[in-house]
């Protein structure tokens, strides 16, 4: 896709509607430029086992519980094949599946 073609962030958003409408489940999208390229991935949510697991190893390393979680997530069928061919990009997508692992802070305070 060269920069002449490239989706506007509503063509992206109108994508991820027709990817969530034909699977039945709701999608998320990330997008990164790549040398002029779009690279533009699906994700669904992971279960909650899988994100259990993921964040129990977590402790050990983050990029391994990342690398759960894109594994689990990923809708690789909808998805630009460079994320899981090109190093630099995968490791980009870890980091964006990184947010399932943050948990909400009590906001009680105690006296």
């Amino acid at each position: 896709m060269s920069e002449l073609n490239l989706l506007s962030p509503e063509q992206i958003e109108e994508r991820r509607i027709v990817v969530e409408e034909k699977l039945g489940i709701p999608v998320k999208v990330f997008c990164f430029m790549v040398d002029g390229k779009q690279i533009i991935g699906f994700t669904k949510e992971a279960q909650r086992i899988t994100k259990m697991r993921a964040f129990d190893k977590m402790i050990i390393s983050i990029t391994d519980a990342c690398e759960i979680l894109l594994e689990a997530m990923l809708i690789k069928e909808e998805s630009d094949p460079s994320i899981l061919n090109d190093d630099r990009i995968y490791l980009s997508a870890c980091l964006e599946v990184q947010g399932v692992l943050l948990p909400y802070s009590n906001t009680l305070k105690k006296n």
